[in-house]
C-alpha cells in the first residue's frame, strides 16, 4: 500500500463518484451504499457527533463532540464482510483535532471512536467543524490486520476572505473546499483522491493540492 501525496491523477479503469447537495435524515444512516468490482462495496456512514449534547453542556458551550451513542447505534448498520467494504464514516469533528479544551472530541466519544475504527475496518474519515483543510494518514492495527486510515477535512466557503476596513491586519484562513473521487485502477486497488480548491483574498477558487491514497490494494 502507498500513501503519498501526487500533483497529476493516473489512468483509471473505472471511476465512482458521490455526493450531492442533501438534507440528511436523522442519524446515524448509511448515505451511500456502491457495488464496486469483485464484489467489493463501498459504504459511507454518517453519524450526528452533537447527538450527546444537552443543551446547557460544556461540551456545547466549548463546541466539543459527543457520540457515543451515535457509534454505538451505527453498528447495527453495518455487517461482518469488512474485508471487502471500503468503509467511511462521515462526522462533523475532526478527529486530528486534538486539543482537549476547545472545539475537540470529548475523551468518552474519542476512546469509543478509537474501538469503532478498528472493530469495523473504517478507511476514510470524512470531517470538518474547524474551518481548516488538513488531511491526516496513519496505519491501523487490529488484531492481524492492518490498513491505511486517511482523514480528510474540510475548509469552509463562508468565511471572510480580508480583514473589514478600519480593522488590523490579520491572518485568516483562506476560504476552501474539497473535491472527493474514487477511481478503481486496472490492477482494481482502490485510490482516494482529494483535491482542495483556495480562494485568495481577490482570487477565484484555484486546484492548490491533490493527495491520493491507496485504500484497498
Amino acid at each position: 500500500m502507498a500513501a503519498q501525496p501526487v500533483d497529476h491523477p493516473f489512468e483509471a479503469r473505472r471511476e465512482v463518484d458521490f455526493g450531492s447537495p442533501a438534507n440528511f435524515p436523522d442519524m446515524p444512516v448509511v448515505l451511500v451504499d456502491q457495488p464496486l468490482s469483485s464484489d467489493r462495496k463501498l459504504v459511507v456512514i454518517g453519524i450526528d457527533t452533537d447527538a450527546g449534547l444537552s443543551a446547557s453542556s460544556p461540551n456545547r458551550f466549548l463546541a466539543r463532540g459527543s457520540f457515543v451513542r451515535q457509534l454505538q447505534q451505527a453498528e447495527d448498520l453495518l455487517d461482518d464482510d469488512r474485508e471487502k467494504q471500503l468503509r467511511v464514516l462521515m462526522l462533523h469533528h475532526s478527529r486530528m483535532h486534538r486539543d482537549q479544551l476547545v472545539c475537540g472530541i470529548d475523551k468518552k466519544s474519542r476512546t469509543v471512536l478509537e474501538q469503532f475504527i478498528r472493530r469495523h475496518r473504517i478507511s476514510v474519515l470524512l470531517t470538518g467543524h474547524v474551518h481548516v483543510c488538513d488531511s491526516e494518514v496513519e496505519t491501523v492495527h487490529h488484531k492481524n490486520s492492518k490498513w491505511w486510515l486517511y482523514e480528510s477535512r474540510c475548509g469552509t466557503t463562508t468565511q471572510r476572505s480580508s480583514a473589514p476596513l478600519g480593522c488590523p491586519d490579520m491572518n485568516l484562513q483562506p476560504n476552501s473546499f474539497l473535491v472527493h473521487r474514487i477511481y478503481e485502477a486496472a490492477d482494481q486497488s482502490l485510490n482516494w483522491y482529494s483535491e482542495e480548491f483556495l480562494r485568495g483574498p481577490w482570487a477565484p477558487f484555484s486546484s492548490a493540492r491533490i493527495k491520493r491514497i491507496t485504500i484497498l490494494p
